[in-house]
């Protein structure tokens, strides 16, 4: 089963309701670049150029987040009460979360022309 075979219902969840996962946070950038790369984000942040974080509902009744670390930091950092979500109710368990995690950040690097649409996109030139 991959990844585009769990997708879930897209949602807005509130915030503080998210449960950060430390060890994912550090995996990927190491505590003190994280907050250093959320503040850079939060500092012109807009949502339009991003896709939606990535939330497990999971039995307990809790979300825990699987992917969108950095937006999600830098929606907190500049006061947004709730956040644009996928959400998967579905995933059973940690690892297969990781495994959903892992399938939405393998990804092949932008070509060139890709890269110029979304710089374009995100700074407003519309065609």
């Amino acid at each position: 089963m991959s990844y585009t075979d769990t997708i879930g219902e897209d949602c807005l969840v509130r915030l503080r309701d998210v449960v950060f996962v430390r060890d994912y946070i550090v995996a990927d950038y190491g505590e003190e670049y994280f907050e250093e790369c959320a503040e850079d984000l939060a500092a012109e942040f807009d949502w339009r150029p991003f896709g939606r974080l990535a939330v497990s509902l999971r039995a307990d009744g809790r979300m825990y987040l699987i992917d969108g670390y950095l937006r999600a930091r830098a929606a907190a950092i500049i006061g947004a009460e709730e956040v644009p979500v996928i959400l998967h109710r579905d995933l059973t368990t940690p690892e297969r979360e990781a495994e959903i995690r892992k399938g939405l950040n393998d990804r092949r690097p932008l070509s060139e022309l890709e890269r110029a649409t979304a710089l374009a996109f995100a700074s407003g030139v519309r065609h």
